[in-house]
């Protein structure tokens, strides 16, 4: 797959050369099978082949030099406008001085074994045991400066699940990394369930479910993130070890999220219909994020090995906390035809961050008084591009031969930054942070139709009323598109043909 991906004439005024690729290949084979009428095993082979390139191959924009130290490039008087009504004009800054072509690429494999096994005790009581393996290879490089990683990391999940009188249901497991970056970890998870009323077709107030959620998870740095981080870095420098010895200097960590749930379900209308109401609590920490040489002693590093760094390092520093409610419904409202609606509102903010943004807020003349987030969001802000509103619709209709379905989704403004400098390196093309990109709504259809047995054709449409949005501070803009193809299925296989 390649993807264009040129500056938006909303920001310069004018298009620009760069342009980036993604390949990404998916290969899998699965094999089950079931040992006794109690004992269930999968084996698993999986290859993942990501590749990511970027190049700038010459400086786009009107030379500016007013310093007399070499000329950048600006894009052409422009008035940009967020979602949140407020505006700005001039000529940003589009391409730095240096030396062209600008190329990033990125490559990253993964192999994976994966085996699950399942048993089954007695009615209600069971446990499942898992391993899997990953062998990673990549490397990021910039403008000729490359960084490699071979990994290794081991993965191991223990589960028990059980449940009592159809009524009460448990389940508790942790799982166990060990990984080649940071080492052992351990994340544990509980889910709890108790039926208030069980299920019962003859009532319209049919069960009630109560349930429950308590876990943590886990993360491993990127390649990259591994490469540019403050471990990494310093090994590349002539004294880097020394100092990495000298003050004991670790490798990058993992990022760590813990999360709760609760709520309720109800069944409505002979069990027709169901109603759910879900509070969750969740905090994201040791967020990795770039920390700049003159901010890395706030976080405890040594004046000696951060001034030892060209520039700065990612580092384990950022953190946020998000709480909300989820509501669902979903009825029956024929054997035929179903309808799903889901709302979230997610309440998130930024806890902790040493990005410089966060650090230095910046102020346009245009707006005294509002800080802004350059590059970053601010502590106390929302984070960039998490709408605190959304939802979605789902309407089907399905017959033995044929069906349909129409799909919404809903989502309102949130946060971001135009990331943008002018010439002088100023903050005159920023604008305020807050509902600066704009909501939007996609409507879907797709619809299928069973020809004889084993072939079907399927289509769909995407954004059949055609939304277009601010290419640059709003949901991009997306044509109307036709999709349609033929599924065929032999002894238990599908091939689909396009």
């Amino acid at each position: 797959m390649g993807l264009g991906d040129p500056s938006a004439l909303d920001s310069f005024g004018i298009p620009d050369d760069s342009f980036q690729r993604e390949q990404d290949t998916y290969l899998g084979i699965t094999a089950q099978n079931q040992t006794t009428g109690h004992w269930h095993n999968l084996f698993s082979f999986t290859r993942t082949r990501l590749r990511f390139s970027f190049d700038n191959p010459s400086p786009t924009g009107i030379p500016f030099n007013p310093s007399g130290f070499g000329a950048n490039y600006l894009g052409l008087p422009v008035t940009i406008c967020g979602a949140n009504g407020f505006c700005a004009s001039g000529r940003a800054l589009l391409d730095f001085g240096g030396t062209y072509p600008q190329p990033f690429d990125s490559r990253t494999t993964i192999r994976s074994l994966y085996a699950q096994s399942d048993y089954v005790f007695r009615p209600g009581l069971g446990a499942s045991f898992g391993f899997r393996y990953d062998r990673e290879e990549g490397f990021t490089e910039l403008s000729g400066s490359k960084s490699s990683t071979d990994r290794d990391n081991f993965h191991y999940f223990l589960e028990t699940h059980g449940s009592s009188g159809h009524r009460a249901f448990a389940t508790a497991g942790v799982g166990f990394d060990d990984n080649a970056v940071f080492g052992f970890a351990a994340t544990p998870r509980v889910s709890l369930a108790y039926y208030l009323r069980r299920p019962s077709s003859d009532v319209f107030f049919s069960h009630t479910k109560l349930k429950f959620n308590l876990g943590t998870g886990i993360e491993e740095p990127s390649i990259f993130d591994e490469g540019s981080s403050l471990f990494d870095a310093l090994r590349t420098l002539p004294q880097g070890r020394d100092l990495i010895r000298q003050f004991g200097i670790s490798p990058i960590g993992a990022e760590r999220s813990r999360s709760f749930d609760f709520g309720v379900e109800q069944g409505l209308w002979n069990e027709r219909a169901r109603l759910g109401l879900t509070y969750f609590h969740e905090r994201f920490v040791d967020l990795i994020e770039f920390v700049d040489k003159s901010a890395l002693p706030q976080l405890g590093v040594p004046p000696a090995v951060a001034s030892a760094l060209p520039f700065g390092a990612t580092i384990n520093s950022d953190s946020f906390r998000s709480r909300g409610a989820e509501v669902e419904f979903k009825a029956s409202l024929s054997r035929d035809l179903s309808f799903q609606a889901e709302y979230t509102y997610l309440g998130a903010v930024v806890t902790r961050s040493f990005a410089s943004s966060a650090l230095s807020p910046a102020i346009n003349p245009a707006f005294p008084g509002i800080p802004i987030g350059a590059f970053s969001p601010l502590v106390g802000n929302r984070p960039f591009r998490r709408a605190p509103h959304s939802g979605s619709l789902l309407i089907d209709y399905s017959r033995r031969r044929y069906g349909v379905n129409l799909t919404g989704y809903f989502v309102s403004e949130s946060d971001d930054s135009t990331f943008l400098s002018d010439g002088y390196f100023g903050n005159t093309m920023l604008l305020p942070n807050r509902n600066l990109l704009a909501g939007y709504q996609l409507v879907d259809a797709s619809g299928w139709f069973d020809v004889r047995h084993g072939v079907m054709l399927y289509t769909s449409l995407g954004n059949i009323l055609s939304k277009h949005y601010d290419a640059a501070f709003g949901f991009p803009a997306l044509p109307l598109t036709f999709r349609t193809g033929v599924k065929i299925t032999l002894g238990g296989e599908a091939w689909r043909r396009k």
